[in-house]
């Protein structure tokens, strides 16, 4: 007689539930929706470039939902959520939006943005254990590494893989292995920190371990569903258990 066993479900943890975890050789971190909470200033810029070409706005919870994949995709995710046109998208277009996006986005990176809870305290104990780390994310190199920097987070990293660093981005598992290759570190040793399909399929191809943030930005999946090895509702719950607070 043979017996069913439903598959293992990843490791939760929350705040009254500390994980007890390993320490990791190395930690990469998602950008938006991981270490930041990005969505206000990039729904502000979406909208005005929407307004612009007089196209129906989104309220920040559905942008929410569409960040990710770069700002180009955003254009391209409400051309089919409002049925704007037909597909193939007109590029041209998008490219003319992209421009306006930029244009306010770069002037309020930080308006409104903030780091997660515990990002900073956590980060600044990774530090303190002389553990090396780097951010990889899918947005431009423009936004994120001046973003990092408004917020005092870039002194942390040793390595920031932006969506146009390589001429592959997240799911390819590339910015990952190119982020432990600058960092000297292995891929099975490192922790990759996401909040989405995007990040577990970046970090299971790589062969890193991966942690969902559950408020973060998922396209809608909760992240218990998306296949992570760990799923954490605050940042310092995956620092070694000895320096957990």
């Amino acid at each position: 007689m043979h017996s069913s066993s439903k598959p293992s479900e990843p490791s939760s943890f929350s705040k009254n539930q500390p994980a007890i975890m390993k320490t990791y050789a190395g930690y990469l971190f998602d950008l938006d929706g991981t270490l930041v909470d990005t969505a206000p200033d990039i729904a502000t810029a979406f909208n005005k470039a929407m307004l612009a070409q007089g196209f129906p706005q989104s309220s920040e919870s559905t942008v929410r939902n569409w960040v990710g994949y770069g700002a180009r995709v955003l254009f391209t995710q409400a051309f089919e959520h409002y049925q704007l046109m037909p597909k193939p998208y007109d590029q041209a277009l998008i490219e003319q939006m992209y421009e306006t996006f930029r244009l306010h986005y770069s002037g309020q990176l930080s308006k409104f943005s903030k780091p997660y809870a515990s990002v900073v305290d956590t980060l600044k104990r990774l530090k303190q254990l002389n553990i090396p780390l780097g951010v990889v994310t899918n947005k431009a190199a423009e936004f994120s590494e001046p973003l990092l920097k408004a917020l005092n987070l870039d002194s942390y990293f040793g390595v920031i893989v932006s969506g146009d660093s390589l001429s592959l981005s997240k799911p390819a598992p590339e910015p990952a292995l190119h982020a432990c290759d600058i960092l000297n570190i292995s891929p099975q040793e490192t922790l990759f920190v996401g909040d989405s399909i995007t990040d577990v399929r970046c970090a299971k191809a790589a062969g890193c371990t991966v942690a969902c943030f559950e408020h973060g930005y998922n396209h809608g999946t909760p992240a218990k569903d998306l296949g992570a090895d760990i799923v954490f509702s605050e940042l310092q719950q995956l620092l070694p258990a000895p320096y957990q607070n």
